[in-house]
């Protein structure tokens, strides 16, 4: 070891061997301990970025483990691992699989056939199910500002989604965050999740690495024929880290403090959610922004849009008026909405969007007493008929999950809306 410093750790003798992202670790008599990542590589140095360099001396020796690797299992499910896949809780019966996997690798990318490959994922909520509906092998985003209540919502698709196998990795959450979504989450279901932790206090090399542990374990199943619903919340906290770390090896930040290379880690970690078509598996994605300040045009939020398949927008002000989970039905968009829908869902979601819209238009009107019926046939409608709709979308967590919500919402809007014989939802 040459130098050490509170972050920084450099090493010698070893930059021909070492590679970016190679883990280091510290070994004594009892243990090996992971002390860093190398974030950079000179000819005469490779320097690393320490979890906590205190305790490290001078002269010490330090080795190259090589990347991360994980080995999972199917006797993972219902356990809690860390972001290098060791257990933290679960079932007695945990091992480790055969096969070692590194985490940080390109992946296998999606193939789209076209519209006959995709079908529609019920995520039992029904906001998102009728206006933002979910397909599956979709990468799809939830964007909201901190305490509007995203984490909820994730628990919610969690407990009610269509799937075999739910990955969910919680990505610098708090820990009473991490156990209150063990706790809220019914036994039944957690039989059949993974949940991957790396919380708040932990290194920023931990909760870079977490997420892409998540996603390695969810390609294990999809490798399988499954299919797996991952969530990672939040994708915020995964650049937040993967920014330490860059700035770290020299980066330069170009954007509120963001190196370029943030938005393309973000955009491998989501292109590796998606079908299989050789297995039949896939891995739906959905995937939490932290919105910092409310900035819906912040630069991890921007970029995320660009690279996703739709996003969910969640708003303050909804939330204020305690209209649960509160979805902004006319910012949020599924790109693949059309594909997921039947020719009559299409048009009763897109009625009830205009009446929406119409409602929404005439909100500060009717706020100061200004608004008179009579005028616009079409807006009058929308005041009678969009406080139902509302009524309807409200379900909070531990509400019994609607099975058809399309045949509820052609009963608010009457009968020339009413669903056609023996149609269900897609």
């Amino acid at each position: 070891m040459a130098s050490v410093d509170e972050e920084l750790v450099d090493l010698t003798g070893v930059s021909r061997v070492a590679a970016i992202g190679d883990l280091v670790s510290v070994e004594t008599s009892s243990s090996s301990t992971i002390v860093g990542s190398v974030v950079r590589i000179s000819p005469e140095r490779t320097t690393v970025l320490a979890h906590d360099s205190r305790g490290l001396r001078l002269g010490q020796y330090l080795y190259l483990r090589g990347p991360a690797t994980i080995r999972p299992d199917a006797s993972w499910l219902g356990s809690t691992v860390d972001a290098l896949g060791r257990k933290i809780s679960g079932p007695g019966n945990w091992r480790l699989g055969a096969d070692r996997v590194v985490v940080e690798h390109q992946g296998s990318r999606p193939e789209i056939k076209g519209a006959e490959s995709w079908s529609a994922v019920g995520t039992g909520v029904k906001a998102l199910d009728l206006f933002t509906p979910i397909c599956r092998g979709q990468r799809i985003g939830i964007f909201a500002g901190s305490g509007v209540g995203k984490s909820t919502l994730l628990n919610m698709i969690v407990e009610r989604a269509s799937c075999d196998v739910a990955v969910v990795a919680l990505v610098g959450e708090r820990r009473r965050e991490v156990a209150d979504f063990l706790a809220l989450t019914s036994p039944t279901i957690l039989q059949k999740s993974i949940c991957v932790v790396a919380t708040s206090d932990e290194p920023a090399l931990m909760r870079s690495i977490s997420p892409l542990t998540a996603i390695t374990v969810a390609e294990h199943f999809r490798r399988q024929g499954l299919n797996v619903l991952l969530v990672i919340d939040s994708l915020t906290r995964f650049a937040h880290a993967v920014r330490e770390i860059l700035l770290a090896g020299g980066a330069a930040p170009v954007a509120r403090g963001y190196p370029a290379g943030v938005a393309g880690h973000m955009a491998r970690l989501v292109e590796r959610a998606g079908p299989d078509p050789a297995s039949g598996g896939a891995i739906t994605g959905v995937f939490s922004v932290l919105v910092d300040g409310d900035d819906h045009n912040d630069p991890v939020a921007d970029a995320a849009r660009g690279f996703l398949d739709g996003h969910i927008v969640l708003d303050r002000a909804i939330a204020e008026r305690t209209q649960y989970p509160p979805v902004d039905i006319l910012k949020s968009i599924s790109r693949l909405a059309d594909r997921a829908l039947s020719a009559h869902q299409r048009t009763l979601a897109t009625h009830a969007r205009k009446l929406i819209a119409s409602y929404e238009g005439t909100r500060d009107l009717r706020a100061i007493g200004a608004y008179q019926r009579g005028f616009d046939p079409f807006a009058d409608s929308a005041v009678e008929i969009v406080p139902r709709i509302y009524d309807f979308l409200n379900e909070a967590p531990g509400s019994p999950r609607d099975t058809d919500p399309f045949a509820g919402l052609a009963r608010i809007l009457g009968a020339p809306f009413a669903m056609p014989p023996g149609k269900g939802p897609a």
